[in-house]
């Protein structure tokens, strides 16, 4: 699921939500629904998200596999 990859990525990273939150520039609560799955990021909140994350290229792969499954798949 996107939202617990993008968890595990966050907390390798070693950066907070509200970090996260601030440097996109968006709510602060973002980042959480993003990883409890309530809301998914748009594609260009998630590449900013896996630069900040420092992702590698399998990484960026992985999770726009996961960002374009469809949304019964993440239920």
């Amino acid at each position: 699921m996107l939202s617990t990859f993008l968890s595990t990525l966050r907390q390798r990273s070693g950066l907070g939500s509200s970090e996260i939150a601030e440097r996109l520039g968006v709510d602060r609560t973002l980042p959480y629904k993003w990883e409890s799955g309530a809301r998914r990021p748009s594609s260009q909140h998630l590449m900013r998200l896996l630069d900040l994350y420092g992702a590698s290229d399998e990484e960026r792969l992985e999770a726009f596999q996961h960002h374009a499954a469809p949304k019964s798949e993440l239920e």
